[in-house]
């Protein structure tokens, strides 16, 4: 309301703007190479173990990976939808909530290896139904953000990786497509980004490796050991 008092110039202007409140920001991780995803995965009880490849694989937050219902996968196309993801509220209620912002809710295509876990995964552990829930826990309960890093945490110093996040593994995959030549639209339709920025930061950290192989490559010539 007040932002159209103000294009109406009822107003001078809108008193809630917040400057930059448009643009997603992050802290700068360290960037997993596909070798530590392995081993992470491999290091997590193998209930969550199609959980973290998804994330790694497909970019996905942990609320939409809580709220992955088997409809949502479709094994034969290759692609799952992200729909409702799970919102944490602060009285410990789950529900399931439209994403924030239109990009939030899209179709990611899956990698055909992924394909095959989440087969294997979901005739064993996932529940029933094309309602049930993809990833759930021994009794049914769902992954929180409450008990969930505990499992993590043990799973980090086991990999030799302590202090890793959970959300690295979507971190990572947003890093590697840009490495493989993802463009900026590209890489914020697969992750959901509201807004190019973040897609652009990804891109950025993509060709910053590109500059470590470069001079690993002139350490390699300049030795003359390029064969």
């Amino acid at each position: 309301m007040l932002g159209q008092a103000a294009k109406d110039e009822i107003i001078r202007m809108n008193p809630c703007t917040i400057t930059g409140a448009g643009v997603e920001h992050s802290d700068e991780r360290p960037l997993l190479e596909p070798d530590q995803i392995q081993l992470l995965i491999d290091c997590m009880p193998e209930r969550w173990q199609a959980m973290g490849l998804t994330a790694a694989c497909c970019g996905l937050r942990h609320g939409e990976l809580v709220g992955l219902r088997r409809r949502d996968i479709n094994l034969l196309k290759g692609e799952l939808t992200v729909d409702k993801p799970i919102a944490e509220l602060d009285d410990g209620r789950l529900v399931a909530k439209a994403p924030k912002t239109r990009a939030g809710k899209r179709t990611v295509t899956i990698p055909k290896a992924l394909a095959e876990v989440l087969e294997a995964h979901l005739a064993e552990l996932g529940e029933p139904g094309p309602g049930g829930y993809v990833f759930v826990g021994p009794l049914g309960g769902m992954p929180r953000r409450s008990n969930f890093p505990t499992m993590w945490q043990r799973a980090c110093p086991d990999a030799g990786l302590p202090g890793t996040h959970f959300h690295d593994l979507r971190h990572a995959s947003g890093t590697m497509a840009a490495q493989l030549g993802a463009t900026a639209r590209e890489i914020q339709s697969r992750l959901g980004h509201a807004s190019p920025a973040a897609a652009h930061r990804y891109q950025h950290a993509a060709q910053s490796r590109d500059r470590a192989l470069a001079d690993l490559l002139g350490e390699v010539m300049s030795k003359g050991s390029i064969a």
